[in-house]
């Protein structure tokens, strides 16, 4: 009888698959592949450039949301309300210097979370582009920037976000 018609290769050859697939969704980075969706709510307003005469707080800052394919969406309560695709997520490398760079006036809570930082994430929209910034321990910040004609980003806004 040949092997593939016994019953205990059938079961182990199922056994192996499942335990592939369950392998797969621990091992799928965040935004590299297909994220489910996610939703992300500001939980803490870390920095806001000094020339911004707008000031957020947690409920009036940006909600965000990650859907498959790496796309990220943003809401601003003050806005229309809508969400609004702000750009496709792509890994990006940045050292915390570099990172400390683009604020004008860091402070101490800024530089401390920049110092977390062990992936970042970079989105597009225009005059703006958003950085994802994965933490140790699975929390995020998200930065609201500008990019000048050489590609250097400046910081407007940095957000401690949360999943809901």
């Amino acid at each position: 009888m040949a092997l593939w018609k016994r019953p205990g290769f059938r079961l182990a050859a199922v056994g192996l698959a499942v335990l592939a697939a369950v392998l797969a969704l621990f091992l799928t980075e965040k935004f590299g592949g297909s994220p489910a969706e996610t939703n992300y709510q500001t939980e803490m307003v870390l920095y806001s450039a000094p020339y911004y005469s707008l000031c957020y707080t947690p409920d009036t800052a940006p909600q965000y949301r990650i859907v498959d394919g790496g796309r990220l969406f943003e809401r601003r309560p003050l806005g229309d309300g809508n969400w609004h695709e702000a750009g496709e997520l792509a890994e990006v490398s940045y050292t915390e210097e570099e990172l400390e760079d683009m604020f004008l006036i860091p402070n101490e809570e800024t530089q401390k979370e920049l110092s977390r930082v062990k992936r970042i994430y970079h989105a597009d929209a225009g005059e703006e582009c958003r950085l994802v910034m994965e933490l140790e321990g699975g929390k995020y910040l998200v930065m609201i920037g500008y990019e000048d004609e050489n590609g250097d980003v400046q910081a407007g806004h940095l957000f401690r976000v949360t999943e809901t």
